[in-house]
């Protein structure tokens, strides 16, 4: 099964897509805002998809922003 979840806000820069899902790892810099948090959100996502031996990425939004795609195995 697949579920993706976008947004239209500024996205996340190619070099990151893969860093954001280890713990305490944020995307910082100007434009940024301060959105607080503590970068381990999609941390705990990686780690429940990976638990159900499935896998998440992160990619460019259709319309901007990021678009997070997570992909599950079906089970019977």
């Amino acid at each position: 099964a697949e579920l993706s979840v976008s947004d239209n806000g500024i996205g996340v820069p190619k070099s990151k897509r893969e860093a954001i899902f280890q713990p305490f790892v944020r995307v910082e810099g100007p434009d940024r805002g301060l959105s607080g948090g503590h970068g381990l959100g999609l941390s705990f996502v990686n780690d429940a998809v990976d638990s159900q031996k499935g896998s998440v990425r992160c990619e460019e939004g259709i319309a901007g922003g990021a678009r997070f795609v997570l992909r599950l195995p079906l089970q019977n």
